[in-house]
């Protein structure tokens, strides 16, 4: 990947960052949706002193109950994250699974 490449995707990486040190200032609770291959693409590695860090995850893309269920046992999206909720489809539809 060349050197202005790398340039470009580096503010795009940034902005979930400033969402939410902004959303925190105002008060607002937040928390991090995605996939994990999503939030890959979205923020790429995630540094343990970004607003970012520690703040709640819920993983979509299960494909059953189940499958929701054992992801509350996963990752968080960033360092000291925990899973909060997970999301799965059946019948066409979302569910959420609470994990806590």
């Amino acid at each position: 990947m060349g050197e202005s490449v790398r340039r470009c995707q580096e503010p795009r990486r940034r902005r979930p960052a400033v969402l939410t040190a902004y959303f925190k200032k105002i008060g607002a609770r937040v928390g991090l949706y995605s996939t994990g291959y999503q939030w890959a693409q979205i923020a790429g590695t995630v540094k343990s002193t970004s607003p970012l860090a520690g703040l709640p995850s819920w993983l979509a893309g299960a494909a059953s109950a189940s499958r929701a269920k054992s992801n509350c046992a996963l990752t968080g999206l960033t360092p000291r994250s925990r899973v909060s909720v997970t999301q799965y489809i059946s019948g066409g539809l979302d569910y959420n699974y609470s994990c806590i």
